[in-house]
């Protein structure tokens, strides 16, 4: 057993290393070796390999896209992603796109294809595999997946559309829920071997992905017939498998902190103005700033925008080392129950009793008090009309997700459109600070853009666009999600 753990630990250094090499062009595996695959070490390495992406380069620019962080002044590191200067040549995805497709999902293939694989390891590599393609769907809307895995046989498969992908993953759910495996697994680093954990999650992640689909689709009756039956899970769906180690590290801190050996971000002032005003104790995810002892935000592309400007005085993230890379928060969940309850059975008692949840969720993950305070608070508490409850919904998903999931919380601002934009620029706000309302998203002070114009997706990776002839063309940055229909 020593022995195997010593190659499971080294399948997760060598993920969480690879998060940074670009070397990965080949979405396509060869499918006649699967039969060889050992699925106590494939599934660590998947879900190493998974946790590297997310919670890595991911996590970085999805935080800085969500406005929860933004470049530290006197650094440059991101100047070019916080002002939304970004072209294909910028290469923003395209490490993440060969990590998932060449790391996780071969692995998952290769466990799915198996004839050594238990029905059990089938199941939980399934689940995964969906979590992934709806991770990718969600960033690019396009991607290869029905032709995607092939070898050989299809070096270069066709991309779906990304309704087209989310029809095939709930299916993939379907399937596999329709008869749920009791033999037990080994090597799992999420569920920690828990089959039933993995069963639950497998509900939630269908209600995800009928959520986000709710404004594109009528999917209601779906989401009711699957809250009414229950059984999600329980605690939080997290890849905890790290070490204050050289490359066993938090794969985002092993970057940020170690890596480039400097603080290169600040928080940002939509959300840090929002912590302030609500008086809210999830403020402590951020750094007090060194020069004035006080948490403060830099407004956003105000690196670029105000080159006066000094990092002594704005706070920094305040990520731990073993910080764990979440997929699905338990806050996320009763968040999509509280919309859902108020969107499809106007039963406002139980969404006010998920919603109140997701806070104390939230506070729970986080491992702070304080929880009843924005229960009770003037700006947070639920009040007011149907709209103005699913705005405080959309706002405590915002916060509840910074710096835990920052992926998920993006994903959330462009489906939900909350925060609201600010009807003031960056540099407006930043010479007039009186006229800004706090939690709003501010167009950066130097917009690559065009004022008023946030990303709406990454473009697809210059890889595929040069070795796979049947990449779409190229899309805008502003060109919007298939779902986000609001």
């Amino acid at each position: 057993m020593f022995v195997t753990m010593k190659k499971i630990a080294l399948f997760l250094v060598l993920a969480i290393s690879f998060s940074g090499c670009n070397n990965w062009l080949d979405v396509n595996v060869d499918p006649n070796n699967p039969a060889d695959v050992d699925a106590f070490l494939a599934l660590p390495a998947a879900e190493g390999f998974a946790a590297a992406q997310i919670g890595g380069i991911m996590y970085n620019y999805s935080g800085i896209f969500a406005q929860y962080i933004d470049q530290l002044p006197e650094c440059m590191q991101y100047n070019d992603i916080t002002i939304y200067n970004l072209t294909p040549s910028y290469q923003l995805f395209d490490r993440c796109y060969s990590g998932l497709y060449a790391g996780s999902l071969e692995d998952l293939h290769a466990i799915i294809s198996s004839e050594n694989a238990s029905e059990s390891e089938k199941f939980v590599a399934t689940v995964l595999r969906v979590t992934i393609f709806q991770v990718i769907v969600d960033q690019m809307d396009q991607a290869p997946y029905s032709e995607a895995l092939q070898g050989a046989a299809l070096p270069m498969p066709k991309w779906d559309n990304g309704d087209d992908i989310y029809a095939g993953i709930l299916t993939e759910l379907d399937d596999a829920l329709a008869n749920p495996p009791s033999y037990p697994i080994s090597g799992d680093l999420i569920f920690n071997n828990d089959l039933s954990q993995w069963v639950a999650y497998a509900k939630a992640l269908k209600l995800k992905l009928l959520m986000r689909a709710s404004y594109a689709q009528d999917n209601s009756a779906q989401i009711r017939s699957l809250i009414d039956a229950g059984g999600f899970f329980t605690g939080d769906v997290k890849f905890a498998a790290f070490a204050n180690d050289n490359n066993k590290r938090n794969p985002w801190y092993q970057t940020n902190v170690v890596s480039l050996n400097t603080q290169n971000l600040s928080a940002s002032h939509p959300l840090v103005s929002y912590l302030k005003v609500t008086e809210d104790a999830r403020i402590e995810m951020f750094k007090k700033a060194s020069g004035s002892g006080e948490y403060t935000g830099i407004v956003p592309g105000g690196r670029v925008g105000n080159t006066s400007l000094r990092k002594a005085n704005f706070s920094e993230p305040n990520v731990s080392p073993t910080q764990p890379v979440y997929f699905f928060m338990q806050s996320e969940l009763q968040f999509f129950l509280a919309e859902a309850y108020l969107r499809f059975y106007n039963d406002d008692a139980r969404a006010q009793a998920a919603y109140e949840a997701g806070i104390t969720a939230n506070f729970a993950t986080r491992e702070l008090s304080g929880a009843n305070a924005i229960i009770n608070g003037n700006l947070t508490k639920w009040q007011g009309s149907r709209d103005q409850k699913l705005e405080l919904i959309g706002m405590q998903k915002w916060v509840g997700s910074a710096m835990l999931n920052n992926v998920e919380g993006w994903a959330e601002v462009r489906r939900l459109g909350v925060p609201t934009i600010s009807p003031y620029t960056g540099e407006r706000v930043d010479s007039d600070p009186t006229v800004y309302t706090p939690g709003q998203l501010i167009s950066p002070m130097r917009n690559a853009l065009g004022a008023g114009n946030f990303p709406q997706r990454v473009l697809y990776p210059e890889s595929a666009m040069k070795y796979n002839l049947n990449t779409p063309t190229q899309k805008k940055l502003t060109d919007k999600m298939w779902w986000d229909k609001k």
